[in-house]
């Protein structure tokens, strides 16, 4: 879900492959964009950036599109195929490897959970350039405590969809990812770029639920991080077998 400022909100559908309009005040809803039709395959995250587009990840599809408040695409990054860089390239030749989630930062840029290479890649929109800020492109579970683009995140080839699983952001710019196969939370800290582990413990059991009396997130079991989403000071992170931690910043 993103929210327009016209205080309508627009939601991905990725089973119908649709974009709706909801209108909260109005109770009402109408279809925006019917991805589909304008060759899009498998509907991810939508972002609204608040200078008039639309951002949406095509997830297998390795693609990153843009769409104007009409429903137009005018712009797609990733030519379909899957691909990597680790330095910053320009739009036309930015390639990706699934995306499964896209974010919007409190700079104004759109930041991308490009799952199979294992990393986090910015789009800047005003320099129209796409760079690596969290990975290496390899998986494993290494880096903590050092810069964010030399840390490796999860990996389990013997799964679908394979690599970290969401990705958040809060106000200050930090970012949050859910490092699903490695059973933790990732943080990299917006005035450092250092990576840290601050919930989950790599050594799980598969078949045990969150211990809902645990005070100490690094004590958490999280076999398989779902999703995520930041808002007010508290990180939401759903885990596969139906439980519901919620991570509250330090004031």
């Amino acid at each position: 879900i993103t929210e327009l400022l016209n205080e309508s909100l627009l939601v991905s559908s990725n089973g119908t492959n649709k974009i709706y309009k909801v209108w909260p005040t109005r109770k009402s809803v109408e279809l925006f964009i019917d991805t589909g039709l304008v060759g899009l395959k498998d509907l991810g995250n939508c972002e609204y950036d608040r200078q008039g587009s639309l951002w949406v990840n095509e997830i297998e599809g390795c693609s990153v599109w843009r769409f104007n408040l009409a429903g137009k695409p005018i712009r797609v990054l990733g030519n379909g195929q899957p691909g990597f860089q680790k330095g910053t390239v320009p739009f036309e030749a930015a390639r990706f490897s699934w995306i499964y989630d896209l974010r919007l930062g409190p700079d104004g840029n759109i930041y991308v959970l490009d799952s199979k290479n294992f990393c986090v890649r910015r789009i800047n929109i005003h320099q129209g350039t796409v760079s690596l800020v969290v990975g290496t492109g390899k998986p494993g579970y290494s880096g903590d405590g050092g810069p964010a683009v030399e840390a490796t995140l999860g990996s389990n080839p013997s799964e679908h969809f394979d690599g970290p699983f969401s990705l958040s952001i809060d106000e200050e710019g930090n970012i949050f990812i859910g490092d699903t196969y490695n059973h933790v939370v990732r943080m990299v800290n917006h005035s450092t770029n250092l990576i840290s582990t601050i919930a989950g413990k790599h050594q799980v059991n598969p078949d045990v639920r969150v211990n809902s009396l645990e005070t100490d997130p690094l004590n958490l079991d999280l076999p398989k991080i779902c999703s995520m989403d930041y808002y007010n000071g508290c990180l939401f992170v759903p885990e596969w077998k139906d439980d519901l931690v919620v991570l509250e910043k330090k004031r």
